[in-house]
């Protein structure tokens, strides 16, 4: 793939217009100084992939890259908490978790869509793995009249002591008219950007604050990753 890399430098994030996957081993390694800079700040990293990942999709995939003031594993313990999703992700009315097997379950989102268009229910599966130190969430969504497929993943890698680079990965192929509509996908696009910065802030604060729910979270986060 031929990358043309054009940045849009704005108080909050820089946009890459291209998309190159990074490795996941030392992904923080293979960033350009300026992007690295921008996230040792704190600021989340947006890459969009340039090219289609589904004939028929509207939408592009996404990745963000955040820095979050916590460990892997507290990182990932907090993430796969799906139940807790809802006191931290506003849009979200309810969030019913099934386990599914040792280190998967199914998750029945009802969530809150913008301009009162009502509420949206689809439910996604979400499979949690650990290697080397770094902590892997992946998830795929069963298809219904909101999307055809959809598919992510959320990958804690160490970067120093107690600090985690999240690499947040993110494709729909949505169904509902009116989805290629360009201030539909900026829309989306900020969206998920304000997700995993909402993420990396209920993360920080349960850290900081020793929140007897992250000793918990831990512990099934390590039971369900146990031999």
């Amino acid at each position: 793939m031929n990358l043309k890399l054009k940045t849009v430098w704005t108080t909050s994030f820089a946009l890459i217009t291209s998309f190159s996957h990074l490795s996941w081993a030392g992904s923080f390694d293979q960033l350009k100084p300026e992007e690295k800079n921008l996230i040792i700040s704190g600021n989340p990293l947006l890459y969009v992939s340039d090219e289609p990942q589904r004939p028929s999709s509207a939408w592009p995939k996404y990745q963000v890259i955040q820095l979050i003031l916590a460990t892997p594993e507290e990182s990932a313990a907090v993430f796969f908490d799906f139940k807790a999703q809802q006191s931290y992700l506003p849009d979200l009315i309810e969030s019913i978790v099934t386990p599914t097997g040792k280190n998967s379950v199914d998750v029945d989102y009802s969530v809150r869509l913008p301009f009162f268009m009502g509420v949206e229910k689809y439910t996604i599966h979400d499979v949690v793995t650990a290697e080397n130190g770094a902590y892997e969430v992946k998830w795929t969504g069963i298809p219904n009249d909101s999307f055809d497929f959809s598919e992510g993943s959320a990958y804690f890698e160490p970067l120093g002591d107690n600090t985690t680079l999240l690499t947040y990965t993110s494709f729909v192929e949505p169904t509902r008219n009116g989805s290629s509509l360009p201030w539909v996908i900026d829309r989306v696009k900020d969206h998920l950007l304000t997700t995993v910065r909402l993420i990396e802030k209920h993360i920080e604060s349960e850290k900081s604050s020793d929140s007897p729910l992250l000793n918990e979270e831990i512990q099934a986060l390590r039971k369900a990753l146990a031999p």
